[in-house]
């Protein structure tokens, strides 16, 4: 089953056991160009969704397509659509 999009304003976790989520700069960027990071635990209000073409799709977390969002911890940046869930999930 494909995992349904978040919408803006909604909040998320990491669908993954790892210590950090890493956000980037833009959906552009090099991928040496990390903006930030998020803690696994941390909270993540959806700011913004895009979907992604496939040559800018590194994975396929990110061929979901990809969130802007904004950490609890105060962190902004982009993340690929697979590595999260709505919160209400859990």
């Amino acid at each position: 089953m494909l995992q349904e999009t978040l919408n803006p304003g909604q909040l998320a976790i990491s669908m993954i056991d790892v210590d950090q989520l890493i956000l980037w700069s833009s959906l552009e960027c090099d991928i040496d160009e990390l903006h930030g990071c998020a803690q696994a635990d941390d909270i993540l209000l959806i700011l913004e969704f895009r979907e992604m073409s496939l040559d800018l799709a590194i994975s396929n977390e990110w061929a979901r397509g990809a969130y802007r969002v904004l950490a609890s911890s105060g962190q902004t940046g982009w993340i690929g659509a697979g590595w999260l869930r709505s919160i209400s999930d859990i």
